[in-house]
């Protein structure tokens, strides 16, 4: 029994542990502006990481951003087309990246 857990840990943790929910939705609606990591992309939208957000930072205050939009600055909002659920996860996903830890940890 126990070389089965053992086993079964090594193949979780070669593997790389679970997959970040948040992960594709980010790529599919923020990596285009925001980069795949999170740096910015010139002319499209500011990065997320080393830098003051000036919305704020906390999960709650990036998904009023999101969810509304930043219409002075060019950014859409997805109120109307992502759910509660997954704006919470961008959040969500955003904040951890900012402070260096990911949804395993």
């Amino acid at each position: 029994m126990l070389a089965v857990l053992a086993a079964a840990l090594y193949f979780f943790i070669a593997s790389g542990g679970p997959e970040d929910p948040f992960v594709a939705d980010y790529e599919q609606h923020c990596a285009s502006c925001h980069g795949a990591g999170l740096e910015g992309v010139p002319g499209k939208g500011g990065g997320f990481l080393a830098t003051d957000l000036a919305h704020g930072d906390s999960v709650a205050d990036l998904g009023k951003s999101i969810a509304r939009g930043l219409p002075d600055r060019g950014m859409p909002g997805f109120a109307d087309s992502l759910s509660a659920e997954e704006i919470r996860g961008l959040a969500i996903y955003i904040a951890e990246r900012r402070v260096d830890r990911v949804f395993t940890d």
